[in-house]
């Protein structure tokens, strides 16, 4: 990353945007348990981003110092504690997590019903109960294991606590090996997308998050079992980081050793399903992922022209055709701030219809690369469209920034494939 750090802004100044961003937290205890909070949650959530940028401009332009580190540290823990507390708001994915914890907890098959079947254990405002879960085993197993802890959001909040410290442990780690400046921690510990989505909403990608981290940990140390099994758990919780098994093989030299880790990894990654046999995710998955119409940005503009369904063929064929010729370009090197393959990540984002905010945490490490603004600006636009969805010139004007981001951001994506 470019040095710019210019020894020019005292540390007194980190603690403005901190305590403003911890206020617009505080802020949300007085939100409604109901759609009317969409109004005011909106403007906390844009002070939270104007905070988190005016952050990024101060620390760019300050030494890294012990002192900062800290700072950082118990303002990301307070964020966490502040929100840790609230209701989960305007989220209810959580509901199904807790579910299918039950399910598994009284020995039913959750790849075989669906809630309807179980009227009784049903929690009030579950997500799609006609739908059966659309979740991997190893996401199964947490949510199980959230059952034993006590079958409640602030349960899963903690078992999801360990993957954030994880998280923060492996980010720290790689900001050491590679010799960057520990103020870039902020990028993970204070972001929003971390503290609404995943300590406050609870959503499962945090573990999705971890896995990816481990991944890249093991890879940059060239221990390729220890990396498969991370990539393997990964795509155990949520399927999308298997995009990144394809250009990390090619990586080998040896024809055998490529053969060999391929069937591993196809036997690490198929052998849980084994456990629910004769039945699987994937229908229910094809099915949420072809009705589902979220807040995707190149979804929107293309609705204004053509049909959903017509919108989302050419999303599909436009990416599928995208990722294809990136697998071929991509050179699996993990070298100075660089995450190889996360670009597939980001660009199934981009053409995807659903734009939902927690699915971008899978492509933090891509903030520590040496250009972030577009890819901070695309996570700032695509929560707030996200929950401030509808005709409106404000939600216009974020769908044009979120349009231009991803214009900057292909560019980037094209020069750094072809380098």
């Amino acid at each position: 990353m470019k040095k710019k750090l210019q020894k020019n802004v005292s540390f007194g100044w980190i603690f403005i945007p901190g305590l403003l961003q911890a206020l617009s937290y505080l802020s949300w205890i007085w939100l409604p348990l109901n759609q009317s909070a969409i109004r005011p949650f909106f403007w906390s959530l844009l002070v939270t981003w104007i905070c988190f940028f005016w952050w990024r401009y101060l620390l760019h332009r300050m030494p890294s110092t012990n002192r900062i580190f800290a700072t950082l540290l118990v303002f990301g823990v307070l964020f966490r504690l502040i929100v840790f507390f609230l209701p989960a708001i305007l989220a209810n994915d959580y509901l199904r997590y807790l579910f299918d914890g039950r399910l598994l907890g009284n020995h039913i098959n959750p790849y075989a019903v669906t809630p309807l079947d179980y009227p009784d254990l049903i929690i009030q405002g579950l997500p799609k109960p006609d739908v059966m879960t659309i979740y991997p085993p190893l996401a199964e197993g947490l949510f199980w294991i959230t059952y034993q802890l006590g079958d409640s959001l602030w349960s899963w909040r903690l078992l999801s606590a360990l993957a954030d410290i994880g998280c923060l442990i492996l980010i720290v780690n790689l900001l050491q090996r590679y010799k960057a400046s520990l103020n870039l921690v902020f990028l993970y510990w204070c972001n929003p997308i971390i503290i609404k989505e995943f300590s406050n909403s609870g959503h499962l990608d945090i573990w999705t998050l971890f896995f990816i981290l481990l991944f890249f940990y093991f890879s940059g140390k060239h221990k390729t079992w220890q990396a498969l099994i991370a990539l393997s758990c990964g795509v155990l919780v949520k399927l999308v980081p298997v995009v990144l098994f394809l250009p990390w093989i090619r990586s080998f030299s040896g024809r055998f050793k490529m053969v060999q880790v391929s069937l591993a990894g196809c036997l690490l990654v198929i052998l849980p399903f084994s456990f629910f046999y004769p039945f699987h995710p994937f229908g229910s998955l094809f099915t949420f992922f072809s009705s589902i119409e979220g807040s995707g940005v190149l979804f929107f503009f293309l609705n204004l022209f053509f049909t959903s369904s017509i919108s989302r063929l050419i999303l599909t064929i436009s990416g599928g055709v995208v990722i294809i010729l990136m697998v071929e370009k991509i050179n699996f090197r993990i070298t100075d701030h660089y995450f190889p393959g996360l670009e597939l990540i980001l660009v199934i984002f981009i053409f995807s219809t659903t734009g939902f905010p927690w699915y971008m945490g899978a492509l933090i490490p891509l903030l520590f690369t040496s250009d972030n603004r577009y890819i901070l600006a695309l996570m700032a636009t695509s929560q707030i469209i996200y929950y401030y969805q509808g005709p409106s010139p404000v939600s216009l004007l974020f769908y044009f920034c979120g349009l231009f981001c991803i214009v900057g951001l292909l560019k980037q994506v094209y020069f750094s494939v072809q380098s």
